[in-house]
């Protein structure tokens, strides 16, 4: 055993931790999770009530039935709230005597029934998803069923009691009104008794005057009876809040997977059984501790980013909500373990003794760069034509929109989408490969990189070019940071320019958005919109971390659930739709999660760190792909949700930056066994 550990230490490393997921997976109580969807019905129920055609039509158009718990993504909120968890907790269980808060047995009955509810609400669909968890799959199935009648009821009940208030209101002024239409009438019949023989035109003018405040004091009458019909209907009706699009079923699955166990252990084992074997080395070689690397080291940038992010969000007068705790603890489970893992895999790897080798050009093959550099030229102009053409077949007066409309819902440009990920590779390679490459390739292929973002409007590719130029040039001691900070300035501006031409013509967007807000909704808003989001218990394992995958799946038919491309928006009040790095990992895992994967981004950020250091050539065009990413993680995940592009763009730069490459097949000569006589 000792002989196979010290030969194969990650054969065995893996054989161990295999046995202890499989262990410790079958030692986990089970879970079991039932699911609903509803969808908002309300809209289409009492509006017209009461009302007549034009008054009804009025009332759509001016939004008032969406108001108040009348909205699904307000009274959505209701499923969290202590009031709701306490009705839940004095239901029955099904077959027993006990109430459900009995049932749990728990100092905390209201946070534990509260943290067994989870609910996804889509604004797009207007339909909202609530789950509930429990160890038996009955009484999960049962308590979500008792879940959806008490919000059916706390939503009637709500309505019936501003319907009750309303009518009550309105009972008052119908007591006015009559009081009022009495006086008027009373007023008149005098006035026509007294002067009835009078004819002068005074006596008619006031006739007139009195006869008219009869009429609308009538009027006002008549109005005020039709509201009281319409409130009385309302509190007497029978609401239904929501249709059922998705019914409750008992579930079958647990929810705990045997391939997240082993996802995690093997990983970990995997990586402290490396960290272990590169300690002992260095142990040897006597690694110093003192280099903290530069300000683009991860765990300088990574820090930086947040102090950023949270500075301007104190100190800009925003209308943004507040941050809540969700955010914060997220962030400190995220930043430590972040840096603490990306700093030992950076001083564990081999390192070679210069300090300023990373100054150093990287070689690239030539051969190869020009020969993508040629096929770039061919399918770039390509793909630009082909999205324009079909682009154009619709409206050209709202052409920007249209062709964001494309990326997001369009099926793509066959072979001609990889152009994005070639231009990428080349100009990473071509810039870090200057003055070897020529200059003209460098600018042609950041035009091209721009041209690809032009073609579907979106802004992550202008920004790779930007910081991969300010990257680069900072490393080559060409630039200072403060000429970055002027570029990052400049660039702010262009982006605010570039999202004005990207919005519809009817867009708000153009009337109302100011620079500051511009700033404020993409990078101060994605951590306030963060705390709106709750984890998703899904009979899929990482549906949003690992959509990537399970898009590639779907293609080739297997049966898996796809997120849409474009995330829901939600209002912080200013609308968005992106949520900082954390949020894949949140929703899958919750904070388990994101312990998890920042260990996952330290330690792959370290090491690519070291090569970069070490001026290995593929290292350094790969983390200059990674300072993009953790300069972007207050915006959006970039590796996970884009893995599929990443393996690519990994795959080019590791060919574009190979001296040569060779394909051999050795065949092993046929020994003969000696012949016996």
């Amino acid at each position: 055993m000792a002989g196979l550990l010290k030969k194969h230490p990650y054969i065995v490393a893996t054989l161990i931790a295999t046995i202890l997921a499989i262990v410790v997976w079958m030692c986990v109580p089970k879970e079991y999770t039932a699911t609903t969807k509803l969808s908002d019905e309300y809209s289409e129920t009492d509006l017209s009530v009461g009302l007549d055609k034009i008054k009804t039509q009025l009332k759509i158009a001016t939004g008032g039935y969406n108001i108040g718990l009348n909205n699904i993504e307000i009274y959505c909120k209701l499923l969290k709230t202590d009031n709701f968890a306490q009705a839940i907790a004095h239901k029955r269980v099904p077959q027993s005597t006990l109430t459900y808060g009995e049932y749990l047995h728990q100092e905390d009955t209201i946070a534990a029934i509260k943290e067994r509810i989870n609910y996804n609400c889509s604004s797009k669909q207007e339909t909202l998803t609530i789950s509930f968890t429990d160890r038996d799959a009955v009484i999960a199935s049962q308590m979500l069923d008792s879940i959806t009648s008490q919000l059916q009821n706390a939503i009637t009940a709500y309505r019936r009691s501003v319907a009750q208030a309303s009518l009550q209101e309105i009972q008052k002024e119908i007591y006015q009104a009559k009081q009022q239409y009495s006086h008027t009438q009373h007023a008149f019949d005098v006035f026509v008794d007294t002067h009835g023989k009078q004819h002068s035109y005074e006596v008619e003018q006031e006739r007139k005057a009195l006869e008219n405040e009869v009429f609308l004091a009538y009027n006002h009458l008549q109005e005020v009876s039709q509201q009281y019909a319409r409130q009385k209907a309302l509190t007497q009706r029978s609401y239904c809040s929501f249709a059922v699009v998705k019914s409750n079923t008992l579930p079958q699955e647990n929810n705990d997977y045997l391939i997240g166990y082993l996802l995690s252990f093997i990983i970990i084992s995997l990586l402290v059984t490396h960290g272990f074997i590169l300690y002992k080395r260095g142990r040897k070689e006597k690694i110093s501790f003192t280099d903290w690397g530069d300000i683009f080291s991860p765990w300088s940038v990574s820090i930086l980013i947040w102090l950023g992010v949270l500075g301007f969000y104190y100190l800009l007068n925003t209308d943004l909500y507040p941050i809540t705790r969700q955010f914060y603890y997220c962030l400190i489970i995220w930043l430590p373990i972040f840096c603490i893992c990306s700093y030992l895999t950076y001083y564990l790897q081999p390192q070679k003794n210069s300090a300023s080798i990373q100054q150093k050009n990287i070689y690239s093959n030539q051969y190869i760069f020009n020969f993508f550099f040629i096929v770039s030229l061919i399918i770039t102009p390509l793909y630009v034509y082909k999205i324009l053409q079909i682009v154009l077949t619709f409206s050209s007066e709202d052409l920007m929109n249209n062709i964001r409309t494309l990326a997001v819902h369009g099926e793509g440009v066959g072979f001609l989408s990889y152009s994005n990920v070639i231009n990428q590779s080349l100009f990473v390679v071509a810039i870090w490969s200057h003055p070897k490459v020529p200059m003209w390739k460098v600018i042609t292929l950041a035009l091209a990189c721009i041209l690809n973002s032009l073609a579907i409007m979106e802004k992550g590719t202008i920004f790779f070019v930007f910081i991969c130029i300010m990257f680069v040039l900072f490393e080559k001691k060409k630039i200072k940071l403060e000429s970055i900070a002027m570029a990052g300035i400049l660039l702010l501006a262009f982006f605010y320019f570039f999202n004005l031409a990207r919005s519809g013509e009817d867009s708000d967007y153009q009337k109302n958005e100011t620079l500051l807000d511009f700033f404020a909704m993409y990078a101060l808003s994605p951590p306030v919109a963060f705390c709106q989001l709750l984890p998703e218990v899904t009979q899929q394992f990482g549906t949003n971390t690992f959509e990537s995958i399970y898009l590639f799946l779907r293609r080739y038919g297997a049966d898996v659930v796809v997120k849409e491309k474009l995330q829901e928006f939600v209002f912080v009040p200013i609308p968005t739709n992106v949520y900082t790095m954390f949020q894949p990992f949140f929703i899958d895992f919750g904070y388990k999660g994101i312990a998890f994967f920042a260990a996952i981004y330290g330690t792959m950020s370290g090491y690519f760190y070291r090569l970069f250091r070490n001026a290995n050539g593929f290292g350094k065009c790969i983390y200059t792909y990674i300072v993009n990413v953790l300069i972007l993680q207050f915006y959006q995940e970039n590796i996970f949700l884009s893995l599929v592009f990443v393996l690519q763009f990994t795959f080019f730069v590791f060919i574009l930056t190979q001296e040569r490459i060779t394909i051999s097949f050795h065949q092993q000569p046929i020994k003969h066994a000696p012949e016996h006589e």
